[in-house]
């Protein structure tokens, strides 16, 4: 069963990537299956529909994302990247008279910009919560070496502390005979 249905989603993204391109390169040469959006003049009419739905699109995007009752990280991005598209859309929609003016590059570099700034922050909060999870599991194996070390006074404490640090795989052997933890090397 599950055959069937990664074959037909991948039979459904085929067809839609295929129905774009042609969409997409008919309407160029033939202006029948898509209408223009420049002319020798500038954007035409139909860029400004485009555009429209496509700020439609975006701020109900954002909308459904804030309406949320619990934002997490990821929602949270994606309100980041809502606003950053609302910006760039209306910075070509209004800025724009036609290719190669000020407004076209003025969106181009906000654009590199802001994505750049998007990709960026949440590596370096990525590399944050790592730095902390190694923190956190340095000072879990230093309180179970301290642990080990204390069950040697009574030899059943001993055994419940070997069999706690071999269980959290922090302890590679916990030696019964002096009560003592041996510590793995490799980091855990």
């Amino acid at each position: 069963m599950p055959r069937i249905a990664i074959v037909s989603a991948l039979t459904v993204v085929i067809g839609a990537v295929l129905a774009c391109w042609f969409a997409a390169t008919w309407g160029s040469e033939n202006a029948r299956v898509l209408p223009p959006l420049l002319d020798e003049t500038g954007f035409t009419p139909w860029q400004r529909v485009v555009n429209l739905t496509d700020i439609i699109l975006v701020v109900v995007a954002f909308v459904l994302l804030s309406a949320r009752p619990r934002h997490k990280l990821l929602n949270l991005w994606l309100i980041v990247v809502m606003g950053y598209r609302f910006c760039d859309i209306t910075l070509s929609l209004y800025l724009n008279g036609g290719r190669y003016d000020l407004g076209f590059y003025a969106g181009r570099i906000y654009g590199v910009l802001a994505a750049s700034f998007v990709l960026a922050v949440p590596v370096l909060e990525n590399s944050s919560l790592y730095r902390r999870l190694a923190i956190a599991a340095s000072h879990l194996k230093e309180r179970a070496t301290e642990v080990c070390v204390r069950t040697r006074m009574a030899p059943w404490l001993a055994r419940f502390g070997a069999e706690t640090c071999e269980l959290f795989g922090i302890a590679s052997a916990a030696r019964r005979d002096n009560g003592t933890c041996a510590v793995r090397s490799d980091g855990f």
